[in-house]
């Protein structure tokens, strides 16, 4: 069976492994991950939380260091995910992967990591995102057949950076070896709510603005790394 990659991709472990200066990029720049932040989109969304990092300032607890073995996972799963979203989709081919995106925007440099760009058989070039998940997240997205807010906003916002009109959110539970996937048009209206609240973070970024606090009683409290 042929591969359906117009070229080779890139060791998966490479190609996550990134540079002092790109995490700093991320640090200062404005990426997919960061817009259910700045738009305090649930359930985890969080814009003063973010403006916390983005004006380094110090988190009163320390990092949970089991997180890295869940993003760790996430990586080297990347390929396996790719692999069952072209089982799935033979009209598809995979014609790049990790796929970095860049755009001054306002003052504001625009970042966007793309896991791969894929084109049907009519020509349509789109955007791959892969998520691999735990058993209560899918079940919980298959019962209901959407994804989370955030996943809409990461593939908008990488669509708008490479002016991509569709984008393909793929979903595997590695442990029960289950796969979806939902192909997402571009919507210009979401895009415009997006830049507009990415400027308004970044004016209050600039500013040394606190942005407002959450209730003391919302859930996205419950576990943040910054209390006071």
């Amino acid at each position: 069976q042929q591969l359906r990659f117009l070229q080779a991709p890139s060791s998966r472990l490479e190609a996550n492994m990134i540079s002092e200066e790109q995490k700093e990029q991320r640090k200062m720049g404005v990426g997919g991950s960061d817009l259910h932040n700045i738009l305090n989109a649930e359930p985890y969304g969080c814009e003063r939380k973010l403006w916390y990092q983005k004006t380094n300032q110090h988190p009163d607890l320390q990092e949970d260091l089991s997180k890295r073995g869940v993003i760790k996972r996430g990586n080297k799963l990347e390929s396996l995910v790719v692999d069952e979203f072209l089982e799935h989709n033979p009209k598809y081919i995979i014609s790049d992967v990790d796929v970095n995106y860049t755009k001054e925007h306002n003052g504001v440099t625009l970042i966007g990591n793309a896991d791969a760009v894929i084109e049907d058989n009519a020509g349509n070039v789109g955007i791959l995102e892969c998520k691999t998940i735990n058993a209560y997240g899918y079940k919980d997205i298959s019962k209901h057949d959407r994804i989370p807010m955030s996943w809409r906003l990461q593939v908008q916002w990488y669509m708008y950076l490479s002016k991509k009109r569709y984008a393909v959110i793929s979903v595997l539970w590695a442990d029960g070896w289950e796969y979806k996937d939902w192909r997402i048009p571009y919507d210009e209206e979401l895009v415009e709510e997006i830049l507009e609240s990415v400027k308004h973070f970044n004016g209050a970024v600039a500013g040394f603005r606190e942005p407002p606090r959450l209730q003391f009683s919302d859930k996205r409290c419950t576990y943040c790394d910054f209390k006071s």
